[in-house]
């Protein structure tokens, strides 16, 4: 079976790792979404909620904007709900395509602001 451009794309640890930052900002981006509108609140009565503007707000909620920990937890908290992350093997669309390992997960993790904690987890390797 041939390999989808996406598949052939995502074979480099780079790209994995750029595509799955992506993933993660638009996942959080949409449960930010979900929780004004199961609320049935503005972006204005978010921003006056987290004490920020609403341009501020209008960033937060852009597709591609990267969003701090502390400002997701900050959105969830004033709106009364508690957010929880979860991990898995990454995985592709092709049935008998093998999860990426940690020894991949290793190598595609950015260098820049990898703590001490997590390098000395890779030189055990």
């Amino acid at each position: 079976m041939e390999k989808t451009y996406a598949e052939r794309f995502l074979e480099s640890p780079e790209n994995m790792r750029l595509y799955q930052q992506e993933r993660a900002i638009s996942e959080i981006t949409g449960l930010i979404w979900k929780a004004l509108k199961d609320d049935d609140l503005t972006q204005v009565a978010l921003a006056e909620r987290l004490g920020k503007t609403k341009g501020f707000v209008c960033q937060l909620l852009e597709e591609g904007a990267n969003k701090t920990i502390r400002t997701v937890a900050d959105v969830f908290a004033v709106l009364g709900q508690e957010l929880h992350f979860e991990i898995r093997p990454i995985k592709t669309d092709r049935p008998n395509a093998a999860p990426l390992t940690k020894r991949d997960a290793a190598h595609a993790e950015p260098s820049n602001g990898t703590s001490s904690k997590r390098r000395a987890f890779r030189k055990k390797k």
